[in-house]
């Protein structure tokens, strides 16, 4: 759980940088230790961190994050914890960064469009000159329909795979582009529409506490989502189960599935 006075600096911060007209070169990241882990498959792979649901205090980017979603988000976990370094600064550098990302997509998204764009480039560029391919994870923390608000995206890198977990289940069964696959996401509140896309082939991830991986859940075969994060090498029509880490891993919360 994110401490709200500090959230709130973090959001001062970063509307007076972004108001100073101080942008970053790179709007992509590959700090992330789990994006990391595509490295040992032959994958270099960026994400796009925003501020989640409404922390940002500009745009809500999460619309169907559901109460246990929102009170465990890992964005208070990994770079965005509170660490040491944080605490003695007063605010985390690495909220500012997202809350500032969000701003400017919500009010210049035309700019923060072309800098995605030349962000892309730049690291296929990175990944080809390593030998790696390229994917791109664009909802870090976030829940954008990006195949609408900015389809030449795909078009434009149809040799990179994009993905994302979603909680948008109309987002599943709606055509998309070939390059971009989507996860749908099981919380405490949508089993229904869980089952439904796995009953459409569609994929679906479950935060699930274990000691040995499960067979199946909910009637389907199931992968370890911890191995990787390219969710777009899963076959179809599988649960994607993940520990609950950070303070999730330490509560009781219904968004945690139990095993029958």
């Amino acid at each position: 759980m994110l401490n709200q006075h500090k959230i709130e600096l973090a959001r001062i911060a970063a509307r007076s940088k972004y108001d100073s007209g101080w942008r970053p070169q790179h709007i992509l990241g590959v700090g992330n230790m789990k994006l990391a882990k595509g490295l040992k498959r032959g994958v270099l792979t960026a994400g796009l961190s925003l501020a989640p649901a409404d922390s940002s205090g500009v745009m809500n980017v999460c619309p169907n994050a559901s109460a246990e979603c929102r009170k465990f988000c890992l964005f208070g976990t990994g770079r965005g914890a509170e660490n040491m370094h944080s605490q003695a600064m007063g605010v985390n550098p690495s909220w500012v960064a997202r809350i500032l990302r969000t701003i400017w997509w919500k009010e210049d998204p035309d700019s923060f469009k072309q800098v995605l764009l030349d962000d892309t480039g730049f690291y296929q560029r990175r990944a080809r000159k390593r030998g790696l391919d390229l994917a791109v994870r664009l909802n870090v923390y976030s829940d954008i329909v990006w195949e609408v608000k900015f389809p030449a995206l795909f078009e434009t890198f149809r040799g990179v795979a994009f993905y994302d977990y979603t909680a948008l289940a109309e987002r599943m069964g709606k055509p998309r582009p070939p390059n971009y696959h989507l996860t749908f996401s099981l919380k405490e509140d949508n089993e229904g529409a869980a089952a439904a896309r796995l009953d459409d082939g569609h994929n679906v991830s479950a935060v699930i506490r274990y000691t040995d991986l499960p067979a199946t859940f909910m009637g389907a075969p199931t992968v370890d989502g911890d191995a990787h994060d390219l969710r777009y090498l899963d076959p179809p029509g599988h649960v994607v189960v993940l520990r609950p880490k950070g303070a999730l891993a330490r509560s009781s919360s219904a968004f945690v599935q139990t095993l029958p």
